[in-house]
């Protein structure tokens, strides 16, 4: 696909998959680059790999990050350091631990968090 660029002042809109896949030009890249730099074009949803490497992350790292983007208290944890970032991506929630522990984890629960202190905050506020 031929790179033109603006048109009638117009900001064209170019996808990151578009970058990453089409066949172009050192040339068409270099006036791309030079357009996107100006701010004569706009860069749409880079992929994870050129968003890696605009910020100089690990594109895993950014994988992870993109796992919480939508969960403020989750970013927030990560950001105070409470929690590292690939732990908060695996997005496990309580409910999910429980219903995949073991009997002698659920023993071990009651014990820790107690009969009462569990009864007052999971099951009286349902009655």
């Amino acid at each position: 696909m031929l790179y033109t660029g603006p048109v009638n002042n117009v900001n064209p809109h170019i996808s990151g998959r578009n970058i990453a896949h089409a066949k172009r030009s050192a040339v068409e890249r270099a006036l791309i680059a030079a357009d996107l730099h100006l701010g004569h074009c706009i860069l749409l949803n880079p992929t994870i790999g050129q968003a890696a490497n605009l910020l100089q992350v690990n594109a895993a790292y950014v994988a992870a990050a993109k796992a919480i983007a939508h969960d403020q208290p989750a970013r927030n944890a990560v950001v105070t350091g409470r929690v590292p970032l690939v732990v908060a991506s695996w997005s496990e929630t309580l409910t999910d631990r429980y219903m995949r522990s073991s009997p002698a984890e659920r023993v071990a629960l009651r014990k820790a968090a107690g009969v009462d202190h569990l009864w007052d905050e999971l099951i009286a506020p349902a009655l």
